[in-house]
């Protein structure tokens, strides 16, 4: 269903703030698309998000004056669409059993913003709570002043409880570890 980015007849001024809304939304859905599938055609960036093919080239068009997007050969008659590498942010969240750090890494503007928090000592559950590590990933999206829709990713890598060391392997064989985690 294309959302047209043409004004809706109504007075100029709602009319034009309707379209830049919509515009807005529809740049969306072709990042989206473009952060699932990966390079892709114009004309399956269309069906992806169901938008009509000279929207998809406009919203292309623009990207690539922003310098997020850039067109890639594939041959004499196709390209692909590409994000380009190096822009965007991401963050990476590391959980422990008393301690939770996070840290934004925003390519664009070049810059890192953490956070760290303690859980008390007596904490029964620990750090893996995952309701805050949806809020600190806000919290660091907010404070760098992004939106959810700007991350390329999150990676969360999470304290797993030891209940001694895994038993010795022969080399270069895999051993099993607690919880179904494998060593080397």
């Amino acid at each position: 269903m294309d959302q047209s980015e043409e004004g809706s007849g109504a007075a100029p001024g709602r009319a034009s703030k309707t379209s830049s809304g919509v515009r807005q939304g529809n740049t969306r859905r072709v990042l989206e698309a473009l952060r699932l599938h990966g390079p892709s055609s114009q004309a399956a960036l269309a069906r992806w998000t169901q938008l009509s093919a000279a929207t998809v080239n406009s919203i292309v068009k623009t990207l690539r004056q922003q310098g997020v997007a850039e067109i890639r050969p594939l041959n004499g008659r196709e390209s692909l669409v590409a994000l380009v590498a190096g822009r965007g942010a991401i963050v990476a969240v590391q959980v422990n059993v008393t301690s939770l750090r996070a840290a934004l890494f925003d390519f664009t503007a070049q810059v890192r913003y953490d956070a760290e928090l303690t859980f008390g000592q007596g904490a029964e559950e620990g750090g893996g709570d995952a309701g805050l590590v949806a809020d600190t990933v806000r919290s660091l999206t907010t404070q760098a002043g992004l939106h959810m829709e700007d991350l390329a990713g999150v990676a969360v890598g999470m304290q797993a409880p030891s209940h001694g060391p895994p038993e010795p392997s022969p080399p270069g064989r895999a051993s099993n570890c607690p919880h179904g985690a494998t060593s080397w």
